[in-house]
Formats: structure tokens, sequence, C-alpha cells
């Protein structure tokens, strides 16, 4: 008995349906399976912070599923705006760009991820303002 197609066919068939789903679950889509009598499984994929994020819910109710995966989203996008150290407003490039945050062998030019901020203990109120840009 032969087969219908062949194993190169085969693998251009798989190839093809990966593509076209990929593109349906980057393009931000909603993609909904009916699983059983009263099950679906609901997901959504995105990408945040150069990360591809995908949420799947199973319930039998699809549009409080849905509602919960926006949330889920938009809960994880205000981390994300907190978290962004390239936003010159955000809570950690505020920190990176204090006078008190340094790096281990910077002088070195090694340019380490992982940066440190100096704590201030006993600040001689005579000198102001001058304290704040000294490392402990």
């Amino acid at each position: 008995m032969s087969e219908p197609f062949s194993a190169g066919r085969r693998r251009a068939l798989k190839i093809g349906a990966a593509l076209i789903a990929g593109s349906a679950l980057s393009a931000g889509g909603w993609t909904v399976w009916h699983r059983g009598r009263n099950l679906y499984q609901i997901r959504r994929e995105r990408t945040l912070m150069q990360t591809s994020v995908s949420i799947n819910v199973f319930s039998s109710d699809p549009t409080a599923a849905r509602r919960a995966i926006q949330a889920a989203f938009e809960r994880m996008a205000t981390v994300v705006a907190i978290l962004n150290r390239f936003d010159p407003h955000s809570a950690v490039a505020r920190r990176k760009a204090s006078p008190l945050d340094y790096a281990m062998l910077g002088e070195l030019n090694t340019r380490p991820r992982t940066t440190y901020e100096a704590l201030i203990r006993n600040r001689n109120p005579a000198l102001g303002d001058a304290a704040e840009g000294e490392h402990a």
C-alpha cells in the first residue's frame, strides 16, 4: 500500500501549517479550540520585553477567558513599563541615572550587566548635597 504523500511533501505541509499558525499567533490574534462538550481552550500570544509570552486558558466560558487573558496582558504591560530601562521616566532608568549607581570594575571598562547602588550612612550635614554623588 502506497502512502498518499511522500516524506518531502509531508514535511512541507507541516512547515506550511506551522508558518500559518505562527503568523496568526504572532499577530496577537486569538486562537480558540473547542476541546469538549463545555470546554474551550483560548490562547493568545504577544511579545513583551523581547520575549514571546503565551497564555492558555481552559474554560467553559470563552468570553470570561478572553477577559482574563486581556487583564493578564494589561498587568504584564504595566510591569514592563516599570521595568523598562530605556524609558527615561521609568523607575529603573531613574535608579540607573542616580549618581549612587556604580558597577564593579567599571573603571576597567568591563561593562557588567549588574550595577549596585551605594548606601550613604552617617551623612555629614555640613557637606550638604555634595555627599550625594560619592560612593560609600
